[in-house]
């Protein structure tokens, strides 16, 4: 299991956040404009968790990259990561803050016990549409194998 520093986890979030208040440059409005269709499914989504998860898994992946996004619960061995510490600790406080709706608890309570971040885990949720917009963009982050290219979503910015 992977471990991180929480508070520092926060601030990368939090840098990152103010980078693109101060303007998204054309490479990153490209990738957004590329993913756009699950975007606005997950931030159209009344599953307020699709969101969270997301921005966990990419502030993970961008700490990481070897750690495996789909794996958010340290049962998982290898790979894993606790995202519910990740909420808790990071995640959650930094929506709350800048007044981004957010749910009070863990993001991963919407999900069973245990949740792997995969196809199959839909079948038990209410809005599987949302779920599967999620995992397209997890695909995205997965593919993204430089630190620039997950700060940019994908875009190219060699």
């Amino acid at each position: 299991m992977a471990q991180f520093d929480y508070p520092t986890a926060k601030s990368i979030l939090e840098s990152l956040y103010h980078q693109v208040s101060d303007g998204i440059n054309a490479e990153v409005q490209g990738a957004l404009d590329d993913n756009a269709a699950n975007m606005d499914i997950i931030f159209n989504s009344k599953t307020q968790s699709y969101r969270e998860v997301l921005l966990g898994c990419a502030l993970i992946h961008l700490i990481d990259p070897a750690v495996n996004v789909r794996l958010p619960y340290i049962n998982h061995g290898e790979g894993s990561f606790n995202g519910r510490s990740l909420d808790e600790y990071s995640i959650n406080p930094f929506l709350q803050e800048q007044l981004f709706p957010c749910s009070k608890g863990p993001y991963l309570a919407a999900f069973r016990r245990s949740v792997k971040l995969l196809p199959e885990t839909a079948d038990g949720l209410r809005d599987k549409t949302g779920y599967f917009a999620m995992l397209d963009l997890l695909a995205v982050l997965e593919n993204c194998t430089t630190k620039e290219q997950t700060e940019t979503f994908g875009s190219s910015t060699n």
